[in-house]
């Protein structure tokens, strides 16, 4: 039994050895592990995992590609849902979570579309393009909750 969990143990320690360590900030006496994302890809990869995480609470099914391709891949600049005149949401404990939610995913893609600006490829154009998409839907969610 121990001859088997040799082999794994040797590995967890490669893995652990060689993964990156957390980059701190602060001054030495409290210094604080931040995980900050590596490149903007990752970054963007970090905000999209935001967004399904509150599209997944939202109930709202992910967009397909061919929804979003040929959207525009831009900075949307929603403005939360309470300041927009449009958005006239019942005034429920559902519907305010759902606006909460639906702020949370504007801001995120607002972010990612921010930083495709940057990196200015297809791949980063096209996570801006389905973040919008998302955060349209978000926002009809939220200003037709009743």
């Amino acid at each position: 039994m121990v001859r088997k969990l040799v082999p794994a143990a040797c590995c967890i320690a490669i893995v652990a050895c060689a993964a990156k360590p957390a980059q701190y900030s602060g001054t030495p006496e409290k210094q604080h592990a931040t995980v900050m994302p590596d490149s903007k890809h990752d970054q963007i990869l970090a905000l999209e995992q935001k967004i399904d995480a509150d599209r997944g609470t939202l109930q709202l099914a992910e967009p397909m590609e061919t929804d979003y391709q040929g959207s525009p891949a831009e900075p949307l600049g929603a403005m939360p849902a309470t300041q927009d005149p449009k958005c006239r949401p019942a005034k429920t404990e559902t519907c305010t979570t759902s606006c909460t939610l639906s702020d949370s995913i504007c801001n995120n893609a607002d972010s990612i579309c921010r930083l495709a600006v940057e990196i200015n490829d297809d791949w980063a154009r096209g996570r801006c393009a389905k973040a919008n998409k998302t955060c349209d839907a978000s926002r009809t969610k939220c200003c037709g909750c009743q």
